[in-house]
């Protein structure tokens, strides 16, 4: 399904002008760029059953050493808030 005409174009009101004129760069601008409108041509795949979530154990060394110190979800979500920090906040970005 070729979803490009509704990826970022299409919405109401001034959304249009507002997502390409969006005073952001890398992924943020690519997230807003690709926002993908709900029309009866998208929801079929907006909502279609997610597929599997693959992981290879071995992909990400260092974040599994942490994970394998956290006793849940919880404070896995709790240490990506205390250690990582979002590309906004990063020096140089306003």
């Amino acid at each position: 399904m070729d979803l490009n005409a509704y990826r970022g174009k299409g919405f109401p009101g001034d959304i249009d002008q507002a997502i390409a004129a969006t005073p952001v760069a890398g992924i943020d601008l690519e997230q807003a760029r690709n926002q993908l409108r709900l029309a009866p041509e998208t929801e079929p795949f907006i909502y279609r059953e997610p597929g599997p979530v693959t992981y290879r154990p071995g992909d990400s060394p260092r974040l599994e050493a942490i994970a394998a110190t956290l006793p849940d979800a919880v404070a896995a979500n709790r240490w990506v808030n205390e250690h990582v920090t979002h590309p906004h906040h990063l020096p140089g970005r306003t």
